[in-house]
């Protein structure tokens, strides 16, 4: 099957279930091969990536489903207040400020902004998969995930150098914002990555230093095993894991968007879990 025949059967198939979708379920549902599926979801794809499209693909291990484009979401949610979009304002200002200040400490990012506190926003940013941290000078420092790059449709944040890429991402963030940051992005990237704190026992992964050998046991186990429950996790550590799986999720390190047959919770790798490796060592191909 041609994908440009595909690609129509796929817009009604994912916007009539406003839902992730399994991508083989898709391929049995409209009779074709797996192959034909991934041509017919790259050529979806391309096309809703024009400027005058309104929609995006979101991929998620192994899912695929259609959301709106963040820059229409204000105007979807003045439309459908049910529909709210899922970034609040705050948590798109936050967004903003990190991906032209990167990397930057939880205080540096509520200065600018000049709230009191950012940190629930910027966890619950992390826990998206949206944000990552490294430790500088022993320093918790933010920046963004090659997951936020797919959200908003970028290939760097250098392209938000340019005030109208910037104005048309974030159409809700005050424009003073990104007049008062462009000198220091430039001055930030210029300089070289600075280099974490050595340690002997995680120097093959440095940003994962600050984690327990309990949490990075069980980040192997989801890592290879997912999408896992807590109950196999428990069963392979034959210890109870809840603790490191909930430090690994306030971490943004892991995510649960399935359920299994009996209604457990299924846990999966975070895009963040990525970042810490070079990209010739991802494994099983996750981007």
């Amino acid at each position: 099957m041609e994908p440009t025949s595909i690609k129509p059967k796929l817009e009604a198939v994912l916007g009539a279930t406003r839902r992730l979708v399994a991508v083989s379920d898709l391929a049995q549902y409209l009779g074709t091969s797996l192959d034909e599926m991934e041509d017919g979801l790259r050529a979806f794809e391309d096309d809703l990536r024009k400027p005058d499209r309104g929609l995006r693909l979101e991929r998620n291990r192994g899912t695929v489903g259609i959301n709106v484009k963040p820059k229409y979401e204000p105007l979807v949610a003045r439309l459908f207040p049910l529909r709210a979009p899922n970034l609040t304002a705050d948590s798109i200002e936050t967004l903003a400020v990190i991906t032209l200040m990167q990397p930057i400490t939880t205080k540096t990012i509520a200065m600018i902004r000049h709230v009191s506190d950012a940190w629930v926003t910027v966890q619950n940013m992390a826990r998206r998969g949206l944000i990552a941290y490294s430790y500088i000078n022993g320093a918790r420092h933010w920046h963004v995930t090659q997951a936020f790059l797919d959200r908003f449709d970028l290939v760097s944040s250098a392209e938000l150098r340019d005030e109208a890429v910037f104005q048309d991402t974030f159409p809700t963030v005050p424009l003073k914002i990104w007049h008062l940051k462009t000198e220091s992005v430039l001055e930030l990237e210029t300089k070289p990555p600075v280099e974490p704190t050595a340690n002997k026992e995680f120097e093959l992964v440095p940003k994962l230093r600050p984690l327990s050998k309990e949490s990075l046991e069980v980040l192997a186990i989801i890592v290879y095993r997912q999408p896992v429950s807590l109950a196999d996790i428990n069963t392979l550590r034959k210890v109870s894991s809840n603790g490191p799986l909930q430090t690994l999720r306030r971490r943004g390190l892991v995510v649960s968007n399935k359920t299994g047959k009996n209604g457990e919770m299924l846990w999966s790798a975070a895009p963040a879990v990525w970042e810490m490796f070079h990209p010739s060592s991802r494994l099983g191909g996750h981007r």
